[in-house]
């Protein structure tokens, strides 16, 4: 059975729905097996997201994310992106650059734990998404979450959609 709960960003919102960050942070902490994300703009500290991938990818667990135009990242996220890449981009770690911007951005912003377990909502992976602005987005429990990481896969896995980023080591 599915279910759901909102979740948000934003003083007068988070009077009402439980906080986005510590539910991301809970869903990243217990992934058991793999994590996936589709997402428009990280921002370079993104809430201990870097440190929750580094942790995640250290125990052997898979992670895929989809970004909207890696050069257009901010200087810090797109640093840690590629050093999550330079480390863990040979084993178990997919990092793949959405490229059809004569055809539309990619503007999602989807988070996947093992494929059970998903939130999409409006919040950037940044600050700003994540702690400063209005945001909202749903917690989702149920089969659409796998429906959505098999998404995200073959998004990545699409050579007319996707580049994949090599690792520069």
């Amino acid at each position: 059975m599915t279910s759901f709960e909102i979740i948000a960003t934003g003083t007068e919102f988070t009077k009402s729905f439980r906080s986005y960050q510590p539910v991301m942070a809970e869903m990243l902490k217990n992934a058991n097996k793999s994590v996936h994300i589709l997402n428009y703009m990280f921002g370079p500290e993104s809430e201990g997201l870097w440190d929750m991938l580094w942790d995640i990818l250290d125990k052997q667990k898979s992670v895929t994310i989809v970004v909207h135009r890696l050069s257009a990242q901010e200087a810090g996220a797109k640093d840690s992106l590629q050093d999550l890449n330079n480390e863990f981009g040979r084993e178990n770690f997919k990092l793949a650059e959405f490229k059809m911007p004569d055809r539309g951005f990619l503007h999602a912003k989807v988070i996947v734990a093992d494929w059970s377990k998903m939130i999409m909502g409006s919040a950037n992976l940044s600050a700003g998404g994540l702690r400063d602005n209005y945001e909202m987005g749903v917690l989702i429990e149920g089969t659409e979450s796998f429906e959505v990481a098999k998404v995200i896969q073959q998004i990545a896995s699409n050579e007319d959609l996707c580049t994949i980023v090599p690792p520069s080591k």
